[in-house]
């Protein structure tokens, strides 16, 4: 899974076979198949697994802050760090739904999935903070999460989530009642 994982997000799924997973991984090809059936099996698997460690990070991120308002900013303030520990390579579920074309590609179904989690969530955080159109806000301040993951894989530089930071601040503090 490991290996899987690193490969896909590092030279993209489709660039990827999986007797090169099974080479890396060091493990038999027929042990891969006996145990995912498919790539696209693997593939939901590693995005399962990235799910879970990202569900870490941000409920780490938000338990930092004392109220929901700074709740929303930490989201953004940890972006940077992450960009530059994934080295600017963005959000592995982008990534396969990029790459992916087939909207019901199950590593599609479940990167979607997951993205509604995560603004569902910055929309409970608004609401608690009293802040204007929460629903609004968290359908904007989700275009500036994944904005800065896309920007820092396009541009190769995670100092970009400094503007996403700046940006989600300007909208917080214009959403205040």
């Amino acid at each position: 899974m490991d290996a899987a994982a690193k490969l896909f997000y590092q030279q993209g799924i489709g660039n990827v076979g999986l007797k090169e997973i099974a080479k890396v991984a060091d493990v038999a090809y027929m042990s891969l198949y006996n145990n995912f059936g498919s790539k696209d099996a693997l593939v939901v698997a590693t995005l399962k697994e990235r799910i879970q460690e990202h569900r870490g990070w941000l409920d780490s991120a938000l338990a930092k802050a004392k109220a929901p308002k700074a709740a929303l900013l930490a989201v953004f303030e940890g972006l940077e760090a992450r960009l530059i520990r994934n080295e600017a390579r963005g959000c592995a579920l982008i990534n396969a739904t990029i790459e992916l074309a087939d909207r019901e590609h199950p590593a599609q179904v479940l990167a979607r999935s997951y993205k509604e989690e995560v603004r569902e969530r910055l929309e409970g955080l608004a609401s608690a903070a009293k802040l204007r159109d929460p629903v609004g806000l968290s359908h904007q301040l989700m275009l500036l999460l994944d904005g800065g993951n896309v920007t820092a894989l396009v541009r190769g530089d995670p100092s970009v989530a400094r503007y996403a930071h700046a940006a989600a601040k300007a909208l917080i503090e214009a959403a205040s009642v």
